[in-house]
């Protein structure tokens, strides 16, 4: 039997159809031809590949045929990807090797990764996801001529490097290209009628017509072809290891935790042989610090931040005694600057774009370690201006970067607060704090 099912994936309608379609045959052969005998029969004989990697895939797909390409110049792959045409292309070529050598059917990076996270999202089969994730992956070498040839001859040469995505006439780069034969996916019944699952349709505008279910392919397949080829490029530069070690967010020691506050870091932050021996924590009001905002509105597990303690400890005299102290845990600069890009993506695209690619030329540049240091300083000046240091937490193996400091009150403090509020600021304070700087 052959389907057509539309918008849907269609796997419990084609299954209802053959059923149907089987007990109709059963029924006009016993009328017509009494002399026959059938004794039984199984809907599915397990000659349709459903949920399982086969050679039908790709002979006699069930699902939808998608194909994703890109040229892209190799100023946009040292930019974005870090890599160039002769590092691109020799680990694809190992790639591949690597794939026929093994006997494996394809030669795709984590072509399924992409499909799992996409049918989880859209309320499609997750068990069909082996049977969509055969690809092929391909990657040559190209030039910004080749691309002018490619239907841009008429072009002017601005309209040509707005057009083809910035590439300059004869400037070499590659074309890449993922075609997966057969997604088994559809944009209506099923899991896709679940509310979430549902929204993220609408928001891809794949929900509603009959070319919706071919929409969400070319998406599914667009983000497959750019997750091979980031995922090579790292492999290729030795970034693969080093990225997962650096951003698994299950990493136990990673980042400043609840439970790094403990007796041992409390008596580090007294000093002088004294022992904390109680330690309770205060608020501080950090609603001018835009990181912060930030950081607590996202999906991280690490302390970052500004946070208050009364600690309680005990002298070598064993003497009692308190301190008030503000721990400040800082962000990494790449953590900062991808924050930001976030708010850059709220102005528009564009800018966003622009950020992403010169965001470490910022000033944000290795400000974890600056800050650590100039807080270590004891110049006279910086002593005179900045809180009291007591003790300094700095290891980068663990994106631990930690400053243990006075707490200073409001009641102490001129101009506290004073971000969103210029109506105290003199001329005379302004002059001040320039002449201090």
């Amino acid at each position: 039997f052959y389907f057509e099912t539309g918008a849907a994936s269609g796997q419990n309608m084609v299954t209802t159809g053959s059923d149907v379609a089987c007990k109709w045959a059963i029924a006009q052969i016993r009328a017509q031809r009494p002399d026959i005998n059938i004794c039984r029969y199984m809907v599915e004989g397990n000659c349709s590949g459903d949920k399982k990697l086969s050679p039908l895939v790709a002979m006699r797909p069930r699902g939808i045929h998608v194909q994703a390409e890109a040229y892209i110049p190799e100023s946009v792959l040292k930019t974005v990807l870090k890599i160039d045409v002769e590092t691109l292309l020799s680990s694809y070529h190992l790639w591949s090797q690597g794939a026929q050598r093994a006997g494996q059917a394809t030669n795709i990076v984590n072509v399924s990764n992409a499909l799992a996270a996409i049918f989880a999202a859209t309320g499609q089969d997750i068990a069909c996801v082996p049977e969509s994730s055969l690809a092929y992956f391909s990657i040559e070498p190209a030039s910004g001529t080749e691309i002018a040839d490619f239907g841009t001859r008429s072009l002017t040469e601005a309209a040509f490097k707005d057009v083809r995505f910035g590439w300059e006439r004869g400037e070499r780069g590659v074309y890449v290209s993922v075609t997966l034969p057969s997604i088994v996916i559809g944009t209506v019944g099923g899991g896709t009628s679940l509310p979430t699952q549902k929204e993220c349709l609408r928001m891809m505008d794949c929900d509603g017509d009959e070319m919706s279910n071919f929409r969400l392919a070319e998406i599914i397949a667009a983000v497959a072809v750019c997750l091979d080829l980031s995922t090579l490029s790292a492999l290729g530069t030795g970034q693969f290891a080093a990225s997962h070690e650096r951003l698994g967010k299950n990493r136990p020691d990673s980042g400043l935790r609840s439970h790094h506050f403990d007796g041992d870091f409390f008596s580090r932050v007294i000093g002088n042989g004294r022992t904390a021996i109680e330690w309770k924590p205060i608020w501080i009001d950090s609603k001018n610090s835009i990181l912060v905002d930030i950081v607590q509105n996202r999906d991280i597990i690490k302390l970052i931040g500004i946070f208050g303690f009364e600690v309680k400890y005990r002298d070598a005299d064993g003497k009692l005694g308190s301190r008030t102290v503000a721990v400040k845990s800082k962000a990494t600069d790449l953590e900062s600057c991808n924050m930001i890009n976030k708010m850059a993506q709220g102005c528009n695209s564009d800018f966003a774009q622009l950020y992403e690619v010169h965001k470490m030329n910022t000033g944000f540049r290795h400000v974890q370690k600056r800050e650590m240091a100039m807080m270590g300083m004891d110049h006279p000046y910086l002593t005179a201006l900045k809180p009291e240091t007591y003790h300094i937490w700095n290891d980068s193996s663990k994106d631990i970067f930690v400053i243990a400091m006075e707490y200073i009150d409001k009641d102490i403090v001129t101009h506290f607060d004073s971000v969103d509020d210029v109506s105290m600021w003199t001329t005379d304070d302004i002059k001040v704090v320039l002449r201090d700087v």
